[in-house]
């Protein structure tokens, strides 16, 4: 039972992140591009270093959380990263700053999601695991497209107010945090043994 909270837990702070997130990306390259004049080839650069810091550091958490046996605690790290450095879009004044903070966030990313992944897979019946992710990645898509809308709207009646949208990105990323502390469980691994204090008696 407890497990299975696991997956509906992971699914509601993929919800929150994916809100605070396309609260600041889908509007970052016309902030980058109409405000801070950066050049289309450096939002472009942008872009793409993030994703390549998210790819690598993907295969590495994952190791990683298998040679440790531990799940949550990176997953922890990777959300918290990605949540922390968002406050810090308001400050961004230059193309390179943006590099730096978005290669910071995709960072996070990138530590979490292979850990969250096996989390998910010790959470459930092997039989289980398309629906758990089926519900994960659902989650996560509606928190995308909901921090997109949200983003058109304020910048619809705040016209060029893209610091106040970027600070209130903060605020789902928090409660997603806090509920990834709160009401995600560690799992134990296969190749992990089982504490003896766990051991049925």
């Amino acid at each position: 039972m407890n497990k299975n909270r696991n997956v509906f837990w992971l699914g509601i702070v993929s919800f929150f992140t994916d809100l605070s997130s396309d609260m600041i990306f889908p509007v970052l390259p016309v902030f980058l591009s109409s405000v801070l004049g950066v050049p289309k080839t450096l939002i472009g650069l942008i872009d793409g270093v993030g994703e390549v810091v998210a790819s690598f550091l993907k295969g590495a958490s994952g190791a990683w959380s298998d040679k440790i046996h531990q799940r949550k605690k990176l997953v922890v790290i990777g959300y918290s990263l990605s949540t922390l450095v968002k406050p810090f879009f308001t400050l961004i004044n230059t193309g390179p700053q943006a590099l730096l903070l978005r290669g910071i966030e995709r960072a996070g990313k990138g530590i979490r999601t292979a850990p969250r992944d096996a989390l998910i897979t010790e959470s459930v019946k092997d039989t289980e695991r398309g629906r758990a992710f089926g519900f994960q990645r659902a989650l996560d898509t509606s928190g995308a497209v909901l921090g997109t809308l949200v983003a058109f709207l304020f910048l619809l009646k705040y016209t060029g107010n893209y610091h106040t949208l970027f600070l209130l990105s903060f605020i789902p990323g928090a409660i997603a945090v806090i509920i990834l502390l709160v009401f995600v469980r560690e799992t134990v691994s296969p190749a992990m043994p089982v504490p003896q204090s766990a051991a049925p008696r």
